[in-house]
């Protein structure tokens, strides 16, 4: 409860009370339900997805009629952002399954890509990958050596790097500039 309302207080603070505010506290409502889910059954359960899916394209819309943008560019372009990046994820945990001959990422973390991609789009949806990646890798580290299932959640640092990429506003080119500049 704690960090949900924090999550709304940071959401306001970022984007005032406008429609972005209402998109924000879906998401990140759902990527803190998902989160406990995860890291206590190991499961990302499809009908907090679907809803908050359903949700956000429900605020695209009413976004899109109200700024008066395109149909294209306020709701068909999200879920095209999304359906790629389950696809993107989809295609890597089966390549990675058959490399290591055991599931290398659950069912729930493809789905759950697929709503990132479509608050965040398709390139930050890879951003977000690496970045639960390497947020997870001390984790992991520990986990393997205390642990002889080896099994981590992978969906909380997915959501944490979401809601760090979504709250922080950064797109890619912000990213390949921090990366070139070095």
């Amino acid at each position: 409860e704690l960090i949900t309302g924090i999550s709304f207080v940071i959401s306001y603070l970022v984007f005032g009370f406008n429609i972005n505010f209402f998109i924000s506290i879906v998401f990140l409502s759902v990527l803190i339900i998902i989160s406990i889910s995860d890291i206590k059954y190991y499961i990302i359960p499809d009908e907090v997805l679907i809803v908050g899916a359903l949700l956000i394209i429900i605020l695209y819309l009413i976004n899109t009629y109200v700024n008066h943008l395109g149909i294209y560019i306020g709701v068909i372009k999200p879920i095209l952002n999304a359906i790629i990046s389950f696809v993107f994820l989809f295609v890597f945990k089966f390549l990675g399954d058959k490399l290591f001959k055991k599931e290398c990422l659950g069912g729930g973390d493809v789905k759950l890509m697929c709503l990132i991609g479509l608050v965040i789009g398709f390139d930050m949806s890879l951003v977000t990958i690496f970045l639960a990646s390497f947020i997870a890798l001390p984790l992991s580290v520990v986990a393997l050596i205390k642990n002889d299932n080896n099994v981590l959640p992978f969906g909380p640092y997915l959501s944490l790097a979401a809601s760090i990429l979504f709250l922080a506003s950064i797109n890619l080119e912000m990213v390949l500039e921090f990366f070139v500049r070095r």
